[in-house]
């Protein structure tokens, strides 16, 4: 197939899989990338130099930055970058440094304004303009403050811009007590404090983005506070996450999923060599019960229905649709709700008889339920507009009459929407439950080997169906690469390809196919030829890489991802460990007679002094107390000798600490020629020595001592030192019969030594 012919595949550089704004940009790329049949792959590859030193619980994240290295020239056609995103905690320089790794490669900048670079961001000041106008003009706040990010992040830095710039053109003063840098986190608790405990009378907090925002509102309650009625707030990006939040979080609507939608549009523009200009989306304001609750009551309380604002109803009950796609089942819902919108109208405005109108509404209530709306609906809101309905219906006929009850069509409302929250329920207990099971079986396989081989890695891919993953590869390195933080990382040429799971079916691959390119990495088509969207995990234990898992990109894979990543590196972890013990344990078996060796040499070593090659103490004591048994026993008379060196701290003081050493050795050397094969020697102290020996004489070892003495004679006659190496010494020779000990011989050598060195003089210097 000619290259270009074959399907394109793009890259989607993200920082962390599971945050709410990645997931929403992706969600549009990959509706794109569907709708233009090319592949996709996202790479998560978060956050550059972000300090993890005190987060002992995420300390080894750094290892997602080296899948910055898995986005090459040659193996994707194009990429996309979130690269404000994925250097949201370091300098725009860094970030720029970054980028340069992708140059020659069709790129567009997702979020993030970069000179030189085609890209698409938001508009960062009228929807945040709009609702600081709200907050001055229909709340009359005075007093403002602003979390903020990063300098180096440009949207960041564009948002306390137009913060600024808005208060400054009204005439409200803003002080450096009124803005806190955070690090776009909701787990950024130190920087909320230090807002909250700087501006204790602030009105109105405008937050960088929404994350923030929530991790702020928890902090606020914490206190005491409740947003929307002690403090307003708003964020920006308008996630689902803050529509479900309580009280809702207003926000700036930007969105997301249309900027990975049209982000992949101007990519393969790009890539088919089209002039593309760079893109500034719109945003707006909306407003939730975090600008407070302004909901129209009637005089007992209860909100009012206005059939004027069925599409507001809609959006805000069914907000977790957006960007879903459903299609015609998203559309039935919305038809189904207009249904029972129109049928309540229809009741609320009868002016006769409602029995064909009851019967007609109930009918349109089971069809709302029926259209599988719950499992997209927020239940509170959908309650609340429940109410809504109900308080309409009454409202519009105060008085029971015959074929009106009041009660009847409450009875019906309720017993139908608990009906459908306890088939839901049960329906989301079932899934739960396999999910369960799923997981309980994965984790157990992934974590159960008998082995270390290539088969083990087929057990990791058996249990992934609970995640609706049909396809995915481990990628091993051909040895683990320790990699510390901050430390540069480069992908090695060739990785191996362990197993795969291709349309549903585990395979082991045979090790003469395993070697595989970075080119290649994501060029692996399945056999129906269909195109795909994966994710490419990395395989770690801290500080530890072994390698990467590519696999399809689902939606319980945005949910579970950092698990999957998790328990996939504790297995590969093990498996590595498993087939290390079992090369250790096949060097055993096939090596017994060189590692009975080497553990001979290794306890030779141990009882060796490293200085003069003598033994040391302890291997003294040992073998000497072995040599005097098998002598003795064999019926042959021993002798022990006290050697302590004369003067040793004035040539150290003299000449130096090597020449001290020097000697000491020629010390040992001389024992052992004085010894010969008759005994041992060790060095049992900084300048001590003993020795013990076959002797055959009856001289008391007079003999010896003469011979040890010509020796030291000898060398000093014959050594170029300005110094003599002498010794004094002491002997224990037991009478024939006696069998002291060596301690005890040692002892009485020592004594002899003590008098032979109170009446020697010795001559240091020549």
């Amino acid at each position: 197939m000619e290259d270009r012919q074959r399907r394109i595949t793009v890259g989607l550089l993200v920082s962390g899989i599971m945050d709410s704004f990645t997931e929403d940009v992706s969600r549009g790329v990959m509706r794109a990338a569907r709708q233009a049949d090319v592949n996709l792959v996202v790479i998560p590859c978060k956050y550059i130099d972000r300090d993890l030193s005190d987060q002992e619980e995420i300390k080894y994240e750094y290892q997602y930055n080296t899948m910055l290295t898995y986005a090459r020239r040659e193996n994707l056609d194009a990429l996309l970058i979130m690269a404000d995103c994925i250097g949201c905690h370091t300098t725009r320089d860094r970030i720029r440094q970054m980028l340069t790794q992708y140059e020659g490669i069709p790129s567009v900048l997702i979020a993030t304004k970069m000179d030189g670079y085609v890209s698409i961001s938001y508009d960062n000041f009228a929807g945040i303009q709009e609702g600081l106008a709200y907050l001055l003009e229909h709340l009359h706040c005075q007093r403002f403050c602003m979390l903020g990010g990063p300098d180096g992040n440009m949207d960041a830095r564009e948002r306390r811009q137009a913060f600024v710039s808005f208060l400054t053109e009204h005439g409200i003063e803003l002080e450096e007590r009124n803005f806190v840098e955070g690090d776009l986190s909701r787990s950024d608790t130190a920087a909320f404090r230090r807002l909250l405990d700087k501006n204790p009378d602030a009105q109105a907090i405008f937050c960088v983005n929404d994350d923030s925002a929530i991790g702020l509102c928890e902090e606020l309650i914490r206190r005491g506070k409740m947003p929307g009625r002690d403090v307003y707030l708003f964020g920006y990006d308008n996630t689902v996450f803050a529509a479900k939040l309580e009280p809702s979080l207003s926000s700036i609507w930007a969105d997301s999923a249309q900027m990975g939608m049209q982000s992949l549009e101007m990519l393969l523009q790009m890539y088919e060599g089209r002039q593309v200009q760079s893109r500034v989306l719109p945003t707006k304001f909306i407003k939730r019960d975090s600008f407070g609750r302004e909901e129209k009551l009637d005089r007992s309380g209860m909100p009012i229905l206005d059939l004027g604002r069925m599409e507001d109803y809609f959006d805000d009950i069914f907000y977790r649709c957006k960007n879903e796609e459903l299609g015609d089942q998203i559309q039935d819902i919305r038809d189904s709700f207009r249904a029972m919108m129109v049928g309540t109208d229809a009741l609320v405005k009868s002016s006769g008889s409602v029995t064909g109108l009851y019967q007609e509404f109930l009918g349109l209530l089971d069809e709302f339920f029926a259209s599988e709306a719950l499992p997209y609906a927020d239940i509170d809101k959908l309650t609340l507009h429940l109410h809504r309905m109900y308080q309409a219906i009454i409202t519009g006929h105060p008085r029971q009459s015959a074929d009106f009850n009041a009660p009847a069509i409450v009875a019906a409302i309720y017993q139908k929407f608990v009906n459908a929250l306890d088939s839901r329920f049960l329906t989301m207990k079932d899934a739960d439950r396999a999910d369960n099971y799923a997981m309980k079986l994965f984790v157990s396989d992934s974590m159960q080997f008998r082995s270390g081989n290539d088969l083990s890695y087929t057990a990791l891919l058996r249990r992934l169906s609970w995640l609706e993953i049909q396809n995915a590869y481990v990628y091993i390195y051909d040895k683990p690469i320790l990699h510390l933080y901050q430390e540069p990382f480069t992908l090695p040429e060739t990785l191996y390809l362990k197993a795969a799971l291709e349309n549903g079916q585990v395979r082991a691959v045979p090790k003469h196919n395993q070697a595989v390119s970075f080119r290649d990495l994501y060029r692996i088509r399945e056999s129906d030829g269909r195109r795909s969207t994966r994710v490419m995990l990395p395989l770690f234990s801290n500080e530890t890489l072994y390698g990467a898992m590519l696999c399809d990109l689902t939606d319980k894979v945005f949910e579970n991802g950092e698990f999957l990543t998790n328990q996939l590196s504790s297995a590969v972890k093990m498996i590595h460990l498993l087939n290390e013990n079992e090369k250790i344990q096949q060097q055993l078996e096939e090596s017994l007679i060189t590692l009975r060796e080497n553990n001979i040499e290794l306890d030779h070593l141990s009882k060796s002094d490293m200085l003069t090659g003598i033994l040391n103490r302890r291997g003294f004591y040992d073998e000497a107390e072995r040599f005097l048994e098998t002598n003795r026993n064999a019926g042959k008379q021993c002798l022990v000798i006290y050697v302590d060196m004369n003067n040793l701290k004035v040539i150290n003081d003299r000449y130096g600490h090597e020449e001290g050493d020097y000697a000491l050795k020629t010390i040992g050397q001389i024992l052992l020629q004085t010894l010969r094969s008759e005994g041992l020697a060790g060095r049992i102290g900084g300048d001590e020595f003993a020795c013990v020996m076959k002797y055959g004489w009856h001289d008391g070892g007079r003999k010896v001592l003469e011979e040890l003495e010509e020796k030291f004679n000898s060398h000093n006659r014959q050594s170029q030192k300005p110094y003599n190496v002498t010794v004094s010494a002491g002997i224990c020779s037991p009478a024939d019969g006696e069998r002291p000990t060596l301690m005890e011989m040692l002892s009485l050598a020592d004594e002899e030594l003590y008098r032979a060195k109170k009446n020697k003089v010795t001559v240091v210097e020549k």
